[in-house]
């Protein structure tokens, strides 16, 4: 018995060995790497597919898709299908420090019971959606608007029924409160660029738009504000809420709209005189960003208006998160300045609930 069990434990390890083999032969290229290459010309693979799926079936069209019934873009085939949708997100990033002011609201409506869509034109037309839910109350005159953060299909799974994640508690704290707008961002959940099957990567829509002058997150902030703009006319009190890079968002959107409150939840700001700072390629990038907000003269312009905000930190959180958790430079940046109010707590990369829950209770309630 224990030499059969030894006998497949040998198995076992040989297999795992060749498996960790393998992969590092393709990985470093180290020996027999040649000799792997040399084999996969002889036999042709992988076999060439042609100047377009080449491209469109190995590199672009690789992200999940969710919803294929339900997308709002129809299946794109062809690379200047592919250029006709991700055109639809050019805006120049020199209309991004004023578009609040200059952008019009031109149509809403919803095109289902839970999707709601805004037009809006700041140089020429955009549209934009939000998931929505109504608060229980027929009477209730304020909109919550959330903004999720960074990762695939966040917003559907920010919904109830959702995919259990850092944005878990938050749709059903804000129901509390109003009138709930999850927005969809561009190439995400049911506004995806697809191709029927899987939607379109990252590395051809972010460098494409810097490329030519403009920006996948300052878009995407913009349509924010339309929507922003549009809750401020029909609300009585409309506040922002941010998670991680949504929360950066959502700060970017205070700064201009001035709603009644900002929340930014694991992110949103960090005091820094330093010419570098950690950021992921994947969070906002937004060309001159410093020089169109500098960060040391945020928390005067915070003062100068009447909008609240909240900015929360995980101690078990990692990187400068984790510090403004565990020090006090966001309360030494804030001091004096009644309308931010600063939380730590003991979790991580997360929505505090309780701390939401209070906060919104007393702005808003009491």
């Amino acid at each position: 018995m224990i030499n059969r069990f030894l006998k497949k434990l040998r198995y076992i390890l040989v297999f795992a060995i060749a498996l960790f083999w393998g992969m590092m032969i393709v990985k470093w290229q180290i020996p027999p790497y040649r000799a792997y290459v040399w084999v996969k010309e002889v036999l042709g693979i992988p076999a060439y597919m042609g100047p377009v799926d080449e491209v469109t079936k190995r590199m672009a069209f690789v992200g999940p898709l969710i919803e294929p019934e339900n997308q709002i873009n129809p299946p794109v085939q062809t690379i200047d299908q592919i250029d006709e949708q991700v055109r639809k997100l050019e805006l120049d990033v020199s209309q991004f420090h004023n578009a609040f002011d200059m952008l019009h609201v031109s149509n809403t409506a919803f095109i289902k019971a839970n999707i709601f869509s805004l037009d809006f034109e700041i140089g020429r037309e955009y549209s934009t959606y939000c998931y929505f839910n109504k608060n229980r109350s027929n009477s209730n005159r304020t909109a919550i608007l959330l903004i999720p953060g960074s990762g695939y299909n966040q917003s559907s799974a920010i919904l109830p029924g959702g995919v259990r994640n850092y944005h878990d508690g938050l749709h059903d704290v804000a129901m509390k409160y109003g009138d709930v707008y999850v927005y969809i961002k561009p190439n995400e959940d049911i506004r995806a660029i697809h191709n029927g099957r899987h939607k379109l990567d990252y590395n051809f829509i972010t460098n494409s738009l810097i490329s030519h002058g403009a920006s996948y997150s300052a878009y995407y902030v913009v349509e924010t504000l339309a929507i922003t703009k549009y809750l401020k006319q029909k609300y009585d009190k409309v506040i922002i809420v941010g998670v991680s890079q949504g929360a950066t968002a959502a700060g970017l959107n205070g700064l201009q709209s001035w709603p009644n409150a900002v929340l930014c939840l694991s992110g949103g700001y960090f005091p820094s005189n330093s010419y570098v700072t950690h950021s992921s390629p994947y969070n906002i990038l937004i060309p001159g960003l410093n020089n169109i907000i500098k960060p040391k003269l945020i928390p005067s312009m915070i003062k100068t208006h009447s909008t609240q905000w909240l900015f929360t930190n995980g101690k078990t959180d990692i990187g400068v998160n984790r510090v403004l958790a565990e020090e006090n430079f966001l309360l030494e940046c804030f001091q004096q300045i009644e309308q931010v109010t600063v939380k730590s707590h003991s979790g991580g990369h997360e929505v505090p609930v309780e701390i939401i829950d209070n906060y919104l209770r007393r702005i808003l309630l009491n």
